[in-house]
């Protein structure tokens, strides 16, 4: 599978005791979080999406009962930039695993997202899987900036993977070839494990 190809084998020997994803929306990655038995997933959205957090709970509720699996999932509000604390309680301490997907376009977020990622991460073992598409609507650049604000801030990039898939016919009128292309990026701190062994 794919996660393990990123990851790496060493960080895929552990096994996430807990996990948070940023800007679920629908939270795929949480869904899949919880078949493969990690602990505890906070799966996070802006507040006020009240009807997001009902369906994501629902959803978990009835895949869990679908895959004889128990339901690890809890959708909590994340203001990015903001306080931790609640989530950090429900979560049993810092995270083990952060996923955001789709989640850097706008440059204007990278820096709140980043400050979350940090006073989220666990930093000596924790992982930040960071994927994304380039759609055309936002420059490249304006998206790969996150990563070289993400160094100056203190992360790693320790490893990268991109998967190629046919054009996506949600977007017929973009026929550029490589919109289809997944692109994925395991970040950690710089003080961490898996920083020291390169």
């Amino acid at each position: 599978s794919t996660l393990p190809t990123l990851l790496g084998p060493k960080v895929t020997t552990l096994k996430f005791k807990n996990a948070l994803e940023f800007g679920a929306g629908a939270a795929l990655p949480s869904m899949a979080l919880m078949k493969t038995g990690c602990g505890k997933v906070i799966t996070t959205d802006q507040p006020g999406k009240d009807s997001t957090f009902e369906a994501i709970d629902k959803s978990a509720m009835e895949n869990s009962k679908s895959w004889g699996v128990e339901n690890t999932v809890k959708a909590m509000p994340l203001l990015w930039g903001e306080g931790v604390e609640d989530i950090l309680e429900e979560s049993g301490g810092p995270i083990s695993l952060l996923i955001a997907s789709d989640c850097i376009y706008d440059p204007t977020y990278h820096s709140p997202l980043l400050k979350s990622a940090h006073d989220l991460i666990d930093d000596v073992s924790g992982v930040f899987v960071v994927g994304y598409s380039l759609h055309n609507n936002v420059s490249p650049d304006k998206v790969e900036a996150f990563f070289d604000f993400a160094r100056v801030e203190g992360w790693v990039v320790v490893n990268e993977l991109i998967r190629r898939f046919a054009s996506q016919n949600a977007a017929p009128w973009d026929l550029s070839t490589t919109r289809g292309d997944v692109y994925l990026k395991v970040l950690v701190r710089d003080n961490s494990t898996y920083a020291k062994e390169g």
